[in-house]
């Protein structure tokens, strides 16, 4: 389901839409069952934050290249 909506966000930001998360999941019943997780970012504390941003960097450039590759074929 996450996946699902970070596409959708991709796809509202490339239709130059300005709308955050808030608008995929208002309507989204609680789910039944939830899993958390944490990546744990193994480096030194003062560069835990930007080890971390890096790693938000790399996974969002993964989905614009996925969603790419996705409109490409429809």
């Amino acid at each position: 389901m996450v996946v699902k909506i970070i596409i959708e966000m991709v796809r509202m930001k490339l239709a130059g839409s300005n709308e955050g998360i808030g608008s995929l999941i208002e309507d989204l019943e609680e789910p039944y069952e939830s899993v958390e997780l944490r990546i744990n970012i193994i480096s030194e504390p003062r560069l835990a934050k930007a080890k971390g941003i890096e790693a938000i960097e790399i996974f969002r450039n993964y989905i614009e290249v996925y969603f790419g590759s996705y409109k490409k074929m429809l």
